[in-house]
Order: C-alpha cells, then structure tokens, then sequence
C-alpha cells in the first residue's frame, strides 16, 4: 500500500493499469480531464466566494493540474 501522500500522475497511471484499463484508456482520462479546466475554472469564477477565494482556489486548480497533466 502507498504511503500518505501526494497523487500523481503516475499513481493514477498505476492505478489505472491495476483497474485493467489500457494505456490508451487512461491517455483519454488524461486529456479529458485537461478538456474541462477551463470549465472548472468558469464555474470558480461564477461562484459566490469572494474575489480573494476565488483566486486562491484558481491557484490550487492550476497547482493540481500542472502535478496531473504536465508530469509525464
């Protein structure tokens, strides 16, 4: 079992394969996921939370995507 930590890319690639899902599969999981950051960032910026929570949620989106989608 894996520590406590931090997901990554590779962990959901790993657990993707333990799934039995190709890699082809968890590619398209991938690149769908990158397809709605523009949805959920418009969604954080609709919301009610104020500007200064707004943003910092922005910044916590952008953190995880960079780790999700930019780690190879």
């Amino acid at each position: 079992m894996h520590k406590t930590g931090k997901i990554t890319r590779k962990l959901l690639f790993e657990f993707g394969v333990g799934l039995g899902l190709s890699k082809k599969q968890i590619e398209g999981a991938f690149k769908r996921f990158q397809e709605l950051k523009t949805d959920a960032k418009f969604l954080i910026e609709s919301s009610f939370l104020s500007g200064g929570l707004q943003e910092a949620y922005i910044n916590i989106l952008e953190q995880r995507y960079n780790v999700l989608i930019n780690e190879k």
